[in-house]
């Protein structure tokens, strides 16, 4: 009897799409989150396989993923859709320009799509999609990416060449297609596409002013140990520097007589102009003042003294003893001698 074989049910989308984001998994990065995914065939020339790698023309079947760092590429086998063994290709986000989905025409046939992804060297890689949940997918990775770099791309546009409407690269001069991408450029477009160009603001912190630091002599022992090095608000007082020769000369002040105590000895009419030596050899104790006995000096001082004040004295009592002139008479006798006129009696 020929026995009958059973054909397994075919793998739903979802059993084949669980398979593809568990394989794209194993491939991501610490911190890396997968954000578009579809699986597709490398298809084209030898020239675009081999810029994926020689393994392309021998598993052209791979598993597309689209994270916020890169492309991946990992090739499957096409009997059974399980990772192969060769490893996956990766293309970093800052080597892609485009990546752009479109529809094949299949006239009633099953749904397919090309995903056409275009590096900055202006090497361009084409992947076949078959089914109409792998082109959702394919252009869904494209809208992604697309965001992707409108937020990482940094405007450098100048108002004489604006960028493309397409892919956003500046137009050396004015043309109707893009030398880029090859995509139709419209007047309306460029203009559109220069007043949305956003210019980063440069942050106020960016821009610091350094201060020169300030001069830090040697401190002494007693300073240094005093701050705590675990306290970081400790500060050190600059000690104050005296210089020893001042520019301006201080005038040198001689005094004209020098103080002298009571107990030091005393030389009677010595000057400034008295040998040293015979100042000491002649010095004598000076008495206190109760101890101190009446010379002649001191009694030829007082008698001078009391002279002159007799003297003053008796000058007062002279003028009290002249007899007062009459002012009203000598009035009379001045005005009769001026205006020749006898005077009344």
């Amino acid at each position: 009897m020929a026995q009958k074989t059973e054909n397994k049910p075919k793998e739903t989308y979802r059993e084949v799409q669980a398979h593809v984001i568990a394989a794209l998994q194993t491939t991501l990065e610490s911190g890396e989150a997968l954000l578009g995914f579809t699986r597709g065939r490398v298809s084209g020339g030898w020239k675009g396989k081999l810029s994926v790698g020689v393994e392309a023309l021998f598993a052209p079947d791979v598993n597309i993923g689209l994270t916020d760092r890169r492309l991946v590429l990992q090739h499957v086998t096409a009997t059974s859709g399980k990772p192969s063994q060769i490893l996956p290709h990766k293309f970093p986000l800052e080597k892609l320009s485009r990546i752009q989905f479109s529809e094949i025409e299949t006239f009633g046939g099953e749904t397919e799509g090309r995903l056409v992804i275009r590096e900055t060297d202006e090497t361009t890689l084409r992947l076949r999609l078959t089914g109409k949940e792998f082109c959702r997918d394919a252009q869904t990775l494209a809208e992604v990416f697309k965001s992707l770099l409108q937020a990482q791309q940094k405007s450098t546009v100048h108002p004489t060449s604006p960028p493309c409407p397409s892919c956003g690269r500046a137009l050396s001069q004015p043309a109707r297609f893009c030398p880029y991408c090859g995509s139709k450029v419209r007047e309306n477009d460029v203009e559109t596409a220069t007043e949305n160009v956003v210019v980063p603001d440069i942050p106020i912190s960016a821009s610091v002013e350094v201060a020169p630091e300030p001069f830090s002599p040697d401190l002494p022992e007693e300073i240094v140990s005093s701050v705590k090095p675990d306290s970081p608000s400790a500060s050190v007082e600059e000690p104050s520097f005296v210089p020893i020769f001042s520019t301006a000369s201080e005038p040198h002040i001689v005094p004209d007589a020098f103080a002298i105590s009571a107990e030091e000895p005393v030389v009677r009419n010595a000057d400034l102009n008295t040998p040293l030596d015979f100042v000491l050899a002649n010095a004598e104790p000076e008495a206190k003042a109760e101890d101190r006995l009446v010379t002649d000096a001191d009694n030829e001082t007082v008698a001078s003294l009391e002279s002159k004040t007799e003297t003053s004295a008796e000058v007062e009592n002279k003028d009290e003893d002249k007899p007062k002139k009459n002012d009203k008479d000598e009035f009379w006798r001045d005005f009769a001698r001026i205006s020749g006129v006898t005077p009344p009696d």
